[in-house]
């Protein structure tokens, strides 16, 4: 009742339930026990039937998947390997076949040109005799010698996508071994932060709408930066944009420097992504939108013999 804006909030309250298991949350909603089942947990399995439900809503989001890669250990400081596997993952057959909300292949880290403001470089793309020959040019024909260890956190989808992503390297690369290994959240960031991996899979998605809450988090400073790749000119390129008041050469840097970081590929880009989630028809005020944000001062519930402005259940 404090609050400045009071007479414009609409909720009593708000209850969210932090489960993590998809069918769990799933067969809540659809019993009536919750009101919106959020982004990112919707069952894969089921979303190719969700997405023809009226209560099915998505939109894009600032999002990209990709893939960490170990630049501090032989062979994947050899940056001819690390093009032969970018190369080698079908990322058109990814999207289509496994995921069904809408998500986008792509060859770079920044997943939107931010309304045309933003001229993104090309993107790595798929190329498995080019990775065959890369392969071999570095010692490693056909994968001969070469034993890999990929690591995901623990959720149905990355496991899925890291089995693909396997079977692509094993189509290119019939003698390449490549270990999956799953571990808890906590237990994955752990691993990750300690730079105890080869491949690491990855997400990161927007603080707000600009290249630069993604290409930020790859200098040679950045906590986010896990991979042990530094680059003086990527970092350089970075501060000069910082520095620029003119917008068309702010963002013309930036994408000078996602050059350079997709020239040396301390990272792989896999697809970008798309928000999407279940909203009973009686809420309003919940939209999809590129950040994936809710302020629940614009939330309201509308239905008959319901507290007013109950979310949750």
């Amino acid at each position: 009742p404090l609050y400045w804006d009071a007479a414009r909030v609409r909720l009593h309250r708000a209850v969210f339930y932090p489960y993590d298991e998809a069918t769990t949350v799933l067969n809540l909603y659809k019993a009536g026990e919750l009101d919106v089942l959020v982004s990112g947990l919707l069952p894969p399995y089921a979303l190719r039937r969700l997405r023809q439900k009226r209560d099915y809503v998505s939109g894009p989001y600032l999002l990209s998947y990709f893939l960490l890669v170990n630049v501090r250990r032989p062979p994947l400081s050899d940056r001819r390997v690390r093009w032969a596997l970018a190369l080698a993952i079908d990322r058109e057959r990814l999207c289509g076949r496994l995921l069904a909300a809408g998500q986008q292949p792509s060859g770079t880290f920044t997943p939107s040109d931010f309304q045309g403001t933003y001229p993104r470089p090309p993107g790595v793309g798929y190329d498995p005799e080019r990775a065959r020959q890369l392969l071999a040019a570095a010692g490693y024909p056909e994968g001969r010698g070469l034993r890999l260890r990929f690591l995901y956190n623990t959720g149905a989808l990355h496991a899925q996508i890291a089995e693909a992503i396997q079977a692509d390297w094993r189509r290119a690369f019939p003698f390449l071994r490549v270990e999956l290994i799953n571990q808890e959240w906590q237990v994955y960031l752990n691993t990750v932060r300690l730079g105890d991996f080869d491949i690491a899979r990855r997400s990161f998605s927007a603080d707000f709408s600009d290249p630069t809450s993604f290409l930020d988090s790859l200098l040679a400073t950045s906590p986010n930066n896990p991979t042990g790749w530094a680059n003086p000119q990527y970092d350089r390129l970075i501060q000069q944009a910082n520095a620029e008041a003119d917008g068309r050469r702010r963002m013309t840097l930036l994408a000078r420097a996602e050059a350079v970081l997709l020239d040396d590929l301390p990272i792989i880009p896999i697809y970008s992504s798309v928000v999407s989630f279940l909203r009973k028809p009686y809420v309003r005020g919940w939209h999809a939108n590129v950040l994936d944000r809710h302020p629940l001062k614009f939330v309201a519930v509308e239905r008959e013999g319901t507290a007013p402005g109950l979310l949750g259940r």
